[in-house]
């Protein structure tokens, strides 16, 4: 978790506890789960394929948890406001070792 989020703070990240159906063949608690999602801010359902419990709740969940289009244009428009630095001089003469 340490690694993803220090790429970038505004990434989405969802815990998706799959096969919810088969709650005889639980593996980790559901309240165990849900308590590890919210200490570490991510979205969290559990699915079933076989049921199609959740399904599309997760998919509607993360788009709205996206960053708006906005909100790039306005980093986008911040980076382009910054000055560009300049390239290195060609050393030698050429691309080969400067012959």
């Amino acid at each position: 978790m340490r690694e993803l989020k220090a790429i970038d703070q505004r990434m989405v990240i969802a815990l998706v506890g799959n096969k919810s159906d088969l709650q005889d063949q639980r593996q980790v608690r559901a309240q165990e789960a849900k308590l590890y999602a919210e200490e570490q801010s991510l979205l969290f359902l559990e699915t079933s394929a076989k049921t199609a419990l959740n399904v599309n709740e997760l998919f509607f969940e993360l788009a709205e948890a996206l960053p708006k289009k906005n909100d790039y244009d306005a980093e986008a428009e911040e980076l382009r406001s910054l000055p560009l630095s300049q390239p290195p001089p060609p050393s030698g003469g050429g691309c080969c070792g400067g012959k």
